[in-house]
């Protein structure tokens, strides 16, 4: 196992499996996070919301997701992958509606067409709004590149700034901005792809050292536990507001999720290891989350976690039961790949062609 630091990766170089390792990581903090969720409503003890404050940490994870898409990705490559991601969200989807179906006593007669075909475009079913909001950006990235080609550093950074206040300064420290009821819109997730491109393109972490890039990340993290413990405090000593628990600075658009994927991503940049396995788990980790939709565990101790006292053994219970979730969607996506694979080759193929035809009519 072969160890760098302090030198920027080069992504056509080798597959980093740090990178891979930490999206492995934000795919478990995500899934912890939907696992845990209802305690945002029932923990009333210090512990408990000791613990609730901790597993929201993970909420920056969708959010440097995109910027690590965004410095790694070529925005001008073949839609090929993008096509196969679109292809795999349907899957999903679909799959997700058949087993309802076969598991409760509904009716596919009670299932409208409209909304079979929304879920035909991600970008407007709101089936998965990461995967919907991922899809749209990189279907425009080709274009926004020429854009941010033809405009100065000075420029860029402008840009970035009033995308910054609008989509994560404002929604922090107010209830008003341009935001979804629900996730990250579209607009939260382009600025990181903008922070992502920026900082690949001006050569930013060339000039920073690992310790500099773990400061950053490390001063995120504390101060988001500090700035929320504080605003938790008058929320429920002040306001005498104790029906729900609120964590503004590790919302879905809190100002501090900058800090943390940017700190990350400076120490993505600094150290390198490759390991098989690890890549190839990471090769698969979209599709991971896509299918914990999917995933049932037979096994009582999983299905009424959330009726256990708060302890020691809930917390290795749940974080056992993100693994065996993660675990089983790991074997269905690979056997989804496996199986859909010439499909899917098929459909890009033509989607190709047709592409092409379409590109050589509105070019005549």
């Amino acid at each position: 196992m072969k160890n760098t630091h302090n030198k920027p990766l080069e992504l056509n170089k080798s597959r980093n499996s740090f990178v891979e390792l930490l999206r492995i990581i934000c795919i478990f903090g995500i899934i912890l996070m939907h696992k845990n969720g209802f305690m945002m409503r029932s923990a009333t003890e210090v512990p408990e919301i000791l613990w609730v404050m901790f597993v929201n940490i993970f909420n920056f994870e969708s959010s440097f997701l995109m910027m690590v898409s965004a410095y790694y990705g070529n925005p001008r490559a073949s839609r090929s992958r993008l096509l196969k991601l679109w292809l795999m969200v349907l899957f999903y989807c679909y799959l997700k509606i058949v087993i309802t179906f076969l598991t409760t006593n509904d009716s596919f007669a009670n299932l409208h067409l409209g909304s079979l075909a929304r879920m035909a475009f991600p970008i407007t079913s709101g089936e998965s709004w990461f995967a919907a909001g991922y899809i749209l950006i990189w279907l425009l990235a080709p274009y926004l590149e020429n854009l941010l080609d033809n405009i100065t550093k000075a420029e860029f950074l402008m840009l970035i700034s009033i995308m910054a206040f609008f989509f994560t300064i404002m929604p922090t420290f107010t209830t008003y901005g341009i935001i979804s009821s629900s996730g990250k819109d579209v607009g939260t997730l382009l600025l990181f792809y903008l922070i992502g491109r920026y900082l690949k393109k001006y050569k930013t972490y060339n000039t920073q050292k690992l310790s500099q890039c773990i400061f950053l990340f490390v001063l995120g993290i504390s101060s988001q536990l500090a700035l929320n413990g504080i605003f938790l405090y008058f929320y429920r000593t002040v306001l005498s507001r104790t029906e729900l628990i609120v964590l503004p600075f590790s919302g879905d658009h809190s100002f501090l999720e900058l800090l943390l994927s940017i700190g990350l991503l400076g120490i993505a940049t600094k150290i390198s290891f490759h390991n098989r396995i690890i890549n190839i788990i990471g090769k698969h980790i979209f599709g991971v989350l896509l299918a914990e939709g999917i995933v049932y565990i037979p096994f009582n101790l999983f299905s009424s976690y959330n009726e256990m006292p708060f302890g020691t053994r809930y917390i290795l219970v749940i974080i056992c039961y993100v693994i065996i979730t993660m675990a089983a969607g790991l074997i269905i996506d690979i056997i989804r790949s496996s199986s859909f694979s010439c499909l899917e080759n098929f459909v890009i193929d033509k989607s190709k062609k047709i592409a092409a035809k379409y590109y050589e009519h509105i070019s005549s």
